[in-house]
């Protein structure tokens, strides 16, 4: 797949309407949270800065408390280069999320349908 672009941002940070993530799912292979009409699904990597402490998450189980992050409301998304794209949450959390150019995709977001059609950004 390919990396993030100039836009991506540009795109999301409209759905940051003051709504709180409400779903949150930490599996083996990926990771994956909504708020609103938005759905971002890493198969990747990503890195958590929740309570005052770094995280990493590559893969399976962990220690990670993205419990933490339900009821948190994303602020506004930036592209800090062009394999990290970061939600910075209102009270200073934040969540990169990672990709990589690969035969494979790494970072998936689900926008509200249109004309009852998927809208989905792949990375």
């Amino acid at each position: 797949m390919h990396l993030f672009n100039q836009h991506i941002a540009a795109l999301i940070n409209p759905y940051c309407k003051g709504e709180e993530i409400h779903y949150v799912g930490l599996g083996r292979w990926d990771f994956q949270f909504s708020f609103g009409d938005i759905r971002i699904q890493n198969e990747h990597m990503v890195q958590f800065f929740v309570e005052n402490k770094e995280y990493v998450w590559e893969e399976g189980p962990n220690n990670i408390p993205v419990w933490a992050l339900i009821g948190q409301i994303p602020e506004r998304f930036t592209l800090d280069s062009s394999e990290i794209l970061t939600m910075h949450l209102k009270g200073g959390n934040r969540v990169s999320f990672y990709t990589e150019e690969s035969p494979y995709e790494c970072c998936i977001i689900e926008f509200p349908r249109k004309d009852n059609n998927l809208v989905l950004e792949v990375f």
